[in-house]
């Protein structure tokens, strides 16, 4: 399952890292006056600039999936602590009984 997030993540980098050189190359190339294009051509940089956008949107849920399947990890383990805690309480509470009863 990792290895699936883990190849969609880098996916993800290289749509993202692909749209914006295409669009910066295209937007610099367009202002030095390198391309001379029909107006239908011209909107590729907006549509370079959407593919960037959902590349982006794309790694944003990823990260966001990470991150709550790390908090659900530590929010188990801080419920097995707490529960720990309170044994160790218990056992505290039972030996302080036991040495009340032994000093008298």
């Amino acid at each position: 399952m990792a290895q699936i997030a883990d190849w969609q993540m880098t996916l993800a980098r290289v749509v993202t890292i692909a749209g914006l050189v295409v669009w910066l190359g295209y937007a610099i190339a367009g202002l030095l006056g390198f391309i001379h294009t029909p107006v239908w051509l011209e909107y590729l940089p907006h549509f370079a600039g959407g593919i960037t956008i959902i590349g982006l949107g794309f790694q944003a849920g990823k990260t966001l999936q990470r991150i709550e399947q790390t908090l659900q990890t530590h929010t188990a383990q801080l419920t097995k602590i707490e529960y720990e805690i309170t044994q160790l309480k218990k056992t505290v509470s039972h030996h302080d009984k036991r040495l009340d009863r032994l000093e008298q």
